[in-house]
């Protein structure tokens, strides 16, 4: 058998074989999407296992979206499209002829630990003044004892017969932002 005939069909077979595995990892993790990308004057955008949330630059829900991948473009519920493309820590978005740039933010996905109000907020009546979250799915919220799950990205709070709650939630760094209706609140992590 001819060597560069068997070399080429090796060639062939390995790299056709590697590109099937690059798809089944693209599709897998959403095609690299998934994650909270800062595009600065558009804020905060979380994408998560096909639920697209907007947070404004205060970190106050905006929009949310559902979507789908197919090959480098995202299809929203409503038939829009945006292309994309990745490449590293950065998200092209182009929607419209119009191009956002983002930049993936190292986030930590879970709530637990103990939690304040940033310096100087006012704390509406359906947002726990303190909240301490453990990692049983157990906490406390205003000195009462509750229950929490995050479902679909957002967190809710069980305080038994005093309701129960749900908050659209981004965590970065030592901040958490839970927003409900049109109030906000930033809370930020202490030991």
């Amino acid at each position: 058998m001819n060597k560069n005939f068997f070399f080429s069909v090796t060639l062939v077979m390995v790299l056709a074989f590697g590109m099937a595995v690059v798809e089944v990892e693209a599709q897998s993790n959403n095609g690299g999407i998934d994650g909270m990308w800062n595009f600065s004057d558009e804020g905060i955008w979380k994408f998560e296992k096909g639920e697209l949330i907007i947070f404004d630059d205060d970190g106050e829900f905006n929009d949310e979206a559902s979507y789908t991948i197919k090959g480098n473009t995202l299809i929203l519920d409503n038939d829009d499209e945006i292309k994309f493309s990745i490449r590293g820590n950065t998200l092209t978005l182009t929607i419209d002829g119009e191009t956002l740039t983002g930049t993936k933010i190292s986030e930590s996905q879970s709530p637990v630990g103990r939690w304040v109000p940033e310096r100087g907020q006012r704390v509406p009546n359906s947002f726990p003044d303190s909240l301490e979250l453990t990692s049983d799915g157990k906490g406390i919220g205003d000195g009462m004892g509750l229950n929490w799950k995050v479902e679909n990205s957002r967190i809710t709070l069980n305080l038994g017969v005093w309701g129960a709650y749900a908050y659209y939630y981004i965590i970065y760094g030592s901040k958490l932002i839970l927003t409900m209706d049109n109030d906000c609140i930033r809370y930020v992590k202490r030991r």
